[in-house]
């Protein structure tokens, strides 16, 4: 039949040319390498518009970054803070003020041959030590029923033979300075004394004599044991104490009140910068008052409250604590105990 031969044709003939094409990935291939080569992207400079934002976005970035750590720091920050101080009190009766000594505790240090029996001895006799200060050769505060006379219990305590003295909890006081103008503009008649003011002539400490040998000594620390001082003041800001190794923020001096200790030795009462200046203010430089030593390192120590009344167990601990070489300044003594040796 005529249309099966045709057709039968027709099928090997397009078998021949289905074997004579090449494969679809060679065709694909040859396509490829056949088109042209697409345009090379230019890559174009960025506006001073988008150079801006980028720079405010990796800046927002790097905040961001370092919001915890602000936080963790303030935070360390508000847990290690000083603690506000209480509120000083008034420690002194008015009849305490009057006989110049504590009611109800006394001060008793030990015969040295005795120093190993007296802990004994006292509790045998009913005897209360408040506290001890090793340092001070077992130096002890002893406490008094309320109904127990003070000097009568220190008569008592004697006759015992076991201590070396017996005391009273004296009261100290920053001496009364006065406020004249005469005192307060310079006119330092102590370290000269001309017979100004109708004075007496070299009635003075003879500064300038000792002045002509040395009037400076850099090397010297003087503790100032008294309400403070104002480490900031001009004439003294120079000659003020650094701590090399302060261990509670007391890098200039140190307050010790009310049983609690602070690296802040601010003055409140003016006595203390007084003594400082008296002691250390810069000399020879056209300003204010000088010092015996025109240059000096004064350390701050405040054990006196503003109002300028303290014992002598309000003072005592304060050389316990700090190990310091501390010259008594300004401190009117109504005795001479053995514990200011």
């Amino acid at each position: 039949m005529p249309g099966t031969w045709q057709r039968d044709r027709a099928s090997h003939r397009l078998r021949r040319e289905l074997a004579a094409r090449p494969p679809p990935v060679a065709r694909l291939s040859r396509a490829l390498a056949q088109s042209p080569s697409p345009r090379p992207q230019v890559q174009r400079p960025l506006s001073r518009h988008h150079l801006s934002r980028r720079k405010h976005l990796a800046l927002f970035a790097k905040l961001k970054r370092a919001v915890p750590h602000l936080l963790f720091a303030l935070a360390c920050l508000a847990v290690h803070a000083a603690p506000i101080p209480e509120p000083e009190r008034t420690p002194f009766t008015a009849r305490e003020l009057a006989q110049g000594f504590r009611d109800h505790v006394i001060l008793a240090r030990p015969q040295e041959s005795r120093r190993a029996t007296a802990e004994a001895e006292e509790a045998r006799d009913g005897v209360r030590v408040r506290e001890k200060f090793t340092r001070f050769r077992d130096l002890r505060a002893i406490e008094l029923d309320d109904t127990e006379d003070t000097t009568a219990a220190i008569a008592r305590l004697r006759a015992s033979g076991r201590y070396e003295y017996v005391e009273p909890d004296y009261i100290r006081q920053i001496a009364t300075e006065p406020d004249d103008p005469q005192f307060l503009n310079g006119a330092l008649w102590a370290l000269k004394n001309t017979g100004q003011s109708s004075g007496v002539a070299n009635a003075d400490i003879h500064a300038t004599a000792a002045w002509d040998i040395i009037h400076d000594a850099p090397a010297v620390i003087v503790a100032v044991v008294d309400t403070g001082v104002n480490v900031n003041h001009q004439d003294l800001a120079g000659n003020i104490w650094q701590n090399p190794n302060p261990t509670f923020s007391d890098v200039n001096g140190a307050r010790f009140i009310n049983n609690s200790s602070s690296g802040n030795p601010a003055d409140d009462n003016g006595h203390g910068t007084h003594v400082a200046g008296t002691i250390g203010a810069a000399g020879n430089n056209a300003f204010g008052v000088t010092g015996v030593a025109w240059r000096v390192q004064i350390m701050p120590v405040k054990v006196f409250p503003a109002s300028g009344y303290g014992s002598v167990l309000d003072i005592l601990p304060t050389f316990v604590k700090r190990a310091a070489r501390a010259f008594w300044c300004g401190i009117v003594a109504t005795s001479s105990p053995e514990t200011e040796q």
